[in-house]
């Protein structure tokens, strides 16, 4: 059931981005993972792109959809070939790039910029320990934006 998790938020941002295509603000698209049937089952054959792609007006957009149950949100939550992915979109000084969090305990959402968070996610990944790491409220008071819902557009 690893596929259904933040399926909650993800609607909620789809939704959103509905709102946005009909107001002409975006376009933006939730992506799948390439997949196929085998023995009747839908099975991923590979490992997938982030999770929204798209424009807003000019400038391209990509991000993931990230959901905690707590006010916390682990680093180990995002793989890396999710990261590679953004990090490849950030070369585009225009993009808007990065991480929609919901934290379910405080009922709070966050736009996390791929700018602020992929150095301090690459510096985890990379260590020798691999010490849990995680962004809190702290961090995203700082170098988060509060959002209103899934409206991360503004």
């Amino acid at each position: 059931m690893r596929g259904n998790r933040g399926k909650a938020w993800e609607a909620r941002l789809d939704y959103q981005h509905s709102l946005y295509r009909a107001e002409r603000r975006a376009v933006v698209f939730k992506t799948h993972p390439p997949a196929a049937m085998r023995g009747g089952r839908l099975v991923y054959t590979t490992k997938g792109p982030p999770d929204y792609v798209g424009r807003a007006g000019a400038r391209p957009v990509c991000f993931d959809a990230k959901e905690a149950a707590g006010d916390r949100w682990s680093f180990s939550k995002l793989a890396r070939h999710q990261a590679v992915a953004l990090e490849a979109f950030s070369l585009d000084p225009d993009a808007l790039v990065g991480i929609c969090l919901r934290l379910k305990g405080p009922g709070l959402t966050w736009w996390v910029d791929w700018s602020a968070l992929g150095p301090v996610w690459w510096t985890w990944k990379e260590s020798k320990t691999r010490e849990v790491a995680s962004l809190d409220l702290v961090w995203l008071g700082i170098r988060g934006r509060p959002l209103r819902g899934a409206d991360w557009l503004p």
